[in-house]
């Protein structure tokens, strides 16, 4: 009982660490905006992420149909 207790406790630090994630890179930001930079070619502008939006970073991909349609 005493480790289902401990695991239960990491699960609790593990959600609230995703929370506060979550809270600081997609709720306090405009989901239009580029999530680090706008991708141009100026030395100070490349930072990796490909000029995308905060939307286009976390938006889930949609389920593929059977059969190619």
């Amino acid at each position: 009982m005493r480790d289902m207790i401990t695991k239960l406790a990491i699960l609790r630090g593990f959600l609230a660490s995703a929370f506060d994630e979550w809270r600081d890179q997609v709720w306090r930001r405009d989901l239009d905006e580029y999530y680090c930079c706008s991708g141009g070619l100026t030395s100070w502008d490349i930072c990796g992420c490909g000029g995308v939006t905060v939307r286009e970073t976390f938006r889930r991909p949609s389920p593929q149909k059977e059969g190619g349609e």
